[in-house]
């Protein structure tokens, strides 16, 4: 009889574990505006993914072919320089992009440039690139997110590139305070110092610095 009791119990903490992690997906679908039919499409066609801070999404090297709407977490894009040491490149969170891939060779099939890595632990709900096709293909209103989505991506990056041309650090700092603020709001000064290049202490000075003068 105590063995059916706890046997039961565990399966009511199981049955409630699912139900929490199907809301926080549902919920964070539907940040991202996504339509009720395509948040039904991706919750039947998708897989849910749980990373463990330093757990990866997707390595340098191989085919991306999948996306990942981010529900919960954190997640870096890096690539490895000459020395051996990450890199930064890009951040993913729910409210920051909302969906991790690598986009450009996402488009293109080719293989990832990036590491793709949880610096939280995180919560993704992913996608095959067959999937996104066909919702594509049979839903204009899917189609026109997709469209604005890559749009705010490509608008970005111009933004990134154009902040990395700046002729100092500081310069770079103060035009993505301006271009990109959810950056801040979203990702540790620990990471952002590791996109420019910089020691932490490096960042917070030049930060601290552009908000006295």
């Amino acid at each position: 009889m105590l063995l059916l009791v706890q046997f039961s119990m565990l399966n009511r903490s199981k049955m409630k574990q699912k139900q929490n992690v199907d809301r926080i997906i549902e919920e964070g679908l539907m940040a991202l505006g996504l339509d009720v039919q395509a948040i039904g499409y991706f919750q039947k066609e998708g897989h849910i993914l749980h990373l463990k801070r330093g757990e990866h999404f997707i390595f340098a090297g191989e085919r991306v072919r999948k996306i990942g709407f981010i529900c919960q977490g954190k997640l870096t894009g890096y690539y490895l320089d000459a020395k051996g040491n990450k890199r930064s490149s890009v951040f993913f969170t729910p409210r920051l992009r909302g969906v991790a891939s690598d986009f450009p060779n996402f488009l293109s099939g080719e293989v990832s440039e990036l590491n793709i890595e949880a610096i939280r632990d995180s919560l993704l709900l992913t996608c095959d690139s067959r999937c996104i096709q066909a919702l594509r293909e049979t839903s204009p209103s899917f189609e026109r997110w997709y469209t604005l989505y890559l749009e705010d991506l490509y608008i970005r990056s111009v933004h990134m590139i154009r902040a990395l041309q700046k002729p100092s650090t500081k310069a770079c700092i103060h035009y993505l305070e301006q271009k990109s603020s959810d950056l801040f709001s979203e990702i540790p000064a620990t990471h952002l110092a590791n996109l420019l290049g910089i020691h932490r202490n490096t960042f917070i000075r030049l930060l601290r610095e552009l908000h006295t003068t």
